[in-house]
């Protein structure tokens, strides 16, 4: 065994979230018929079994159950979602909970406090969670990358396992490598290899490593005779300075306000687009052909508004009102970037080839484009600005515009 005395650093542990984040943030754009759509059975959207669904499929409710066959993408938006049946396109899932029991034909997307899978992925994995479990007799042909505070690995992974969190339970077969970053590892399966960063590393002796075992802990791990079938290579894990340990809670807090950020940016978006979908086109429309104008509104708002409010509080009487002003203010700031993402996703779509994009998918690959570019230095802050004014002349401009009257019918 080769000791190597190696600096603990942030790298490794970014590298998992960067990875992770553009993995669940890339949308592909759908392929044939879309149905968006909301509870089809109760509270609960169901594809019985023996039904089948043909194209691409959003749905949001308190849970969804696809028990028959989706034939397409499924875009899920629930508490609980639950797959006994067959999904042959790629799954996409913001949920709390998310079961696996049937079989998937192309790459998962999740983001929820629990996924299992006991079924089958014909694909790659991507997970965001609490906590992962992939039991006994399950099966993923590609890779799987899971960012949780606990992991379990008891299937078979066809791929490479790449994981970061609290722990981590690999007891199933790995095809590829083990690269994982975590408090505390337990080996008990099979890989090709293993990369690994952790504060203690457990080694069970029927576990199998037929290539080389690289890995960073705290103390040298008890490893039997037999198990790792290359090199074994400890580099021994010191602490960080604790500015470089402030600076990695720095990087991290900021992605996770980031990741948070767009989450509740899309969700809010997600939920406009389900209760007031006639509104958007009227200011998609303002931001096309008003936009100059639309900034100049807008600029005006964000100055006249809070201070004519403050103003009037000089009077008792005009206190509650402008309170009201205030809050209403507010919530027109944060609500500023949804139409606009939305106007600028649709923009990217058509220009890929689509006639038509839907006005969901616009949302989240507008709301993906204006959150990248936020983060640029210097220039975020003021493409944010521009947004944030953009958003609020147009969403004056559709107020004051009446609303498109209905087409009369065509003559018989």
């Amino acid at each position: 065994m080769r000791r190597i005395s190696e600096p603990r650093t942030a790298q490794g542990r970014a590298a998992p979230w960067v990875a992770a984040l553009v993995g669940c943030a890339v949308l592909p754009a759908p392929s044939g018929a879309i149905e968006i759509g909301g509870p089809k059975h109760g509270a609960t959207y169901t594809v019985a079994e023996g039904e089948a669904h043909e194209g691409d499929l959003y749905v949001g409710g308190a849970s969804i159950r696809i028990a028959g066959t989706q034939d397409g993408d499924l875009f899920a938006f629930a508490q609980s979602v639950t797959i006994p049946g067959t999904l042959r396109g790629d799954l996409f899932a913001l949920a709390r909970s998310v079961d696996v029991s049937g079989r998937i034909g192309d790459s998962v997307r999740v983001l929820a406090q629990s996924f299992a899978l006991t079924g089958e992925i014909d694909g790659d994995v991507v997970i965001f969670a609490e906590s992962v479990n992939l039991a006994p007799g399950s099966r993923v042909t590609g890779d799987v990358l899971a960012y949780a505070a606990r992991i379990t690995s008891e299937g078979a992974i066809d791929g490479d396992l790449k994981a970061a969190g609290g722990s981590l339970l690999a007891s199933g077969r790995t095809g590829g490598e083990i690269s994982a970053t975590c408090g505390e590892i337990t080996l008990r399966g099979e890989a090709a290899r293993a990369d690994l960063k952790c504060d203690t590393l457990h080694v069970d002796p029927g576990a199998r490593i037929a290539g080389d075992l690289v890995y960073k802990a705290r103390q040298p791990a008890d490893i039997a005779s037999g198990v790792v079938g290359g090199e074994v290579v400890y580099l021994e894990r010191r602490d960080e300075p604790s500015e470089a340990r402030r600076q990695r809670s720095r990087v991290a807090g900021k992605m996770a306000w980031w990741l948070w950020s767009f989450v509740a940016a899309a969700v809010v978006g997600l939920l406009w687009l389900a209760v007031l979908p006639r509104s958007m086109p009227r200011i998609e429309r303002a931001i096309e052909q008003e936009t100059l104008s639309s900034l100049g509104l807008g600029f005006v708002i964000l100055l006249v508004v809070p201070v004519g409010s403050i103003l009037a509080m000089v009077l008792i009487v005009t206190i509650p009102l402008s309170l009201l002003a205030l809050m209403l203010y507010l919530m027109a700031l944060y609500l500023a970037k949804i139409p606009v993402a939305v106007w600028m996703g649709r923009r990217l779509l058509r220009a890929a080839g689509r006639s038509d994009p839907s006005p969901y998918l616009g949302l989240l690959g507008g709301l993906l484009v204006l959150y990248l570019a936020f983060l640029l230095p210097y220039l975020g802050f003021w493409l944010r600005l521009a947004t944030i004014l953009l958003g609020l002349g147009a969403l004056s401009v559709a107020l004051r515009r009446p609303a498109a009257s209905p087409e009369p019918p065509a003559p018989a």
